[in-house]
């Protein structure tokens, strides 16, 4: 889903967008929450998957880095346990009696000096952590233009859609006028085809923005 998409389907169903005047062709809801600019960018930094993956593999990245800064200062630990159980009994001397059964437990642990390799391994995240932070904020700055870009279009055609219904208000109004005029005989009928035709395409205009 791309990220105008999922930026209008945010918008369009149940809110409507602050603009720098108060003119709009559409009578909102007063129920209707406003979504501002930086609401509309904070919500599309949420579900633009391009956003959200560039986060994803900064987190990554950072706990990549800090894997490798525990391994440099951390020994290696590691148990193991085991259980026999035999067919004739016989005598265990670490228990000091007669058993069939014979447990052991082992714990080892290793510690490999700074070297090369756990080095370049700090270094490898370190880098790696810096270019996810670039790319993550490179991401932040496109879904922020993309959200301005998608918002300032959805503010173009609200204005856009007040014209169409200011048209049809003063075609119906001219129109109106015709026919009070035809009634008292000053002009004939087919006079006010041509305001009747205006008012028809203004009436087709509004239906066309609003939809």
């Amino acid at each position: 889903m791309s990220l105008r998409t999922a930026l209008l389907a945010l918008l369009m169903p149940g809110a409507a967008v602050s603009s720098p005047t108060s003119l709009s062709a559409q009578r909102l809801d007063p129920g209707v929450p406003v979504v501002t600019l930086t609401e509309a960018r904070r919500r599309a930094g949420m579900v633009d998957p391009d956003a959200v993956a560039a986060r994803a593999r900064v987190e990554i990245s950072e706990s990549e880095r800090r894997a490798a800064r525990t391994d440099l200062l951390t020994p290696s630990l590691s148990a193991a346990t085991s259980y026999t159980r035999f067919s004739d009994p016989f005598f265990n001397f670490g228990t000091g009696g007669i058993t069939a059964n014979a447990t052991s437990a082992t714990l080892q642990g290793s510690y490999t000096l700074p070297g090369v390799t756990k080095l370049a391994a700090i270094r490898r995240s370190r880098a790696a952590l810096e270019s996810a932070e670039a790319s993550e904020v490179a991401e932040r700055f496109r879904t922020a233009l993309a959200t301005d870009e998608a918002y300032f279009a959805v503010l173009a055609a609200r204005e856009l859609s007040r014209v169409a219904v200011d048209r049809l208000t003063r075609a119906r109004e001219q129109f109106g006028i015709a026919r009070v005029r035809v009634l008292a005989g000053d002009v004939i009928a087919t006079d006010s085809l041509r305001l009747l035709l205006e008012v028809t395409r203004s009436r087709l205009d509004v239906l066309r923005r609003d939809s």
